[in-house]
């Protein structure tokens, strides 16, 4: 009897022992989802951000999304590398996708800004001082042009192959001269200014798509005379490399004449050393390059792609022997349109945009209508 008092008490703490294990192992898994819920479970409560994380902003502009194009004009020219180098700098330091764009000349780019098939382009100053003011080509028509820096200069170059027997301009009458480009009327302008001081009544005037075209038809002698702006461009160095090359030098009286009729040029000599064989200077007319976009370009981008290069000019030097002139003590030099907000921010920042500068803005939006 005791056995069997003893053996149903030890039974019964066994199952006592069992079932509170298997209460615990319950309460330890997590309960399954039923396969049609009874009822939508609760919603939680949205968190409110922080004052703090509403209000701050990154300290630089980074992370422009959009890709943008730079019209540099040639291939071979001086633009193109100028651009090329551009658009690294902006990669790497700010994440801008951005591409050169061969294109046109100078009113090419007006038309290509205008319609937003551009961001940035090289415009000479001619084209942009009309442009902005409704003159000449663009009579009527006021374009909303914007300046961001100057650069380098740029020259005309009258070329010819060394024994075609023409060593002044006076000697190009009856041959032939190709400067005709459309879209560049800076070419044509300075073309028929020479023509005017020189009484070149009898030149064969050739056109040009390109003025690649016109270093390569003067090097094979395709053409008498050729002529290019691109100071340093690589195909004028590689004809000079492979052909005799002499370049025809102006008259200190034909210099003062051309920039006379042609405000935006100044005197300028093609400096010795710069190209194979030449050991003078030469003589010549030519204008400091400048990069432009239009008014309502976003102040942050424009402020970036100014900073980019003035503030990393030593890796900017690399990409062209130009290059090196792209800084700040040229960036302001001597504007036709009035400065972008963007780059005016910039240079408030140098400590360069002095109130001499503020007047000149403010001169240059009144002539321009502050289109």
């Amino acid at each position: 009897m005791l056995r069997k008092n003893v053996t149903r008490t030890m039974v019964s703490i066994l199952l006592a022992m069992l079932l509170g294990a298997a209460l615990v192992v319950s309460c330890a898994q997590p309960a399954s989802t039923p396969a049609t819920p009874t009822a939508a479970p609760a919603t939680k409560p949205a968190v409110s951000p922080s004052p703090a994380a509403t209000t701050a902003k990154p300290k630089e502009p980074y992370g422009w999304t959009k890709a943008i194009s730079i019209g540099a004009v040639s291939l071979k020219g001086t633009y193109y590398p100028c651009a090329s180098g551009w658009a690294e700098l902006a990669k790497k330091y700010y994440g801008i996708t951005a591409t050169p764009e061969v294109t046109g000349g100078s009113g090419a780019n007006i038309n290509l800004l205008e319609t937003g098939q551009i961001e940035i382009g090289f415009v000479s100053p001619d084209v942009s001082y009309d442009a902005a003011r409704g003159l000449g080509d663009y009579k009527g028509k006021k374009t909303a042009l914007r300046a961001m820096l100057r650069g380098h200069g740029m020259m005309f170059h009258l070329l010819t192959l060394a024994n075609s027997g023409i060593k002044k301009p006076e000697d190009m009458n009856g041959r032939s001269y190709m400067y005709n480009m459309k879209g560049s009327p800076a070419n044509i302008s300075f073309a028929e200014a020479l023509r005017e001081f020189y009484k070149l009544d009898k030149v064969k005037a050739l056109t040009m798509t390109t003025t690649e075209d016109s270093i390569y038809a003067a090097g094979d002698g395709k053409a008498d005379v050729g002529q290019t702006m691109s100071f340093g461009a690589t195909a004028l160095v590689e004809t000079c490399m492979t052909k005799d090359i002499y370049f025809i030098p102006l008259s200190t009286e034909a210099q003062k004449f051309i920039c006379n009729k042609l405000a935006w040029l100044e005197p300028m000599n093609i400096p010795k050393g710069t190209y194979k064989g030449l050991n003078n200077d030469v003589p010549s007319v030519g204008y400091n390059v400048t990069l432009y976009c239009m008014k309502d370009l976003p102040d942050d981008l424009v402020y970036m792609m100014t900073r980019v290069v003035l503030d990393h000019q030593d890796e900017f030097a690399k990409y062209h022997p130009r290059a090196v002139e792209w800084t700040l003590d040229n960036a302001l030099k001597s504007p036709v349109t009035p400065f972008h907000n963007g780059a005016i921010r910039y240079f408030k920042e140098k400590g360069i945009w002095t109130p001499q500068m503020e007047e000149l803005q403010k001169k240059l939006l009144q002539e321009t209508g502050g289109a």
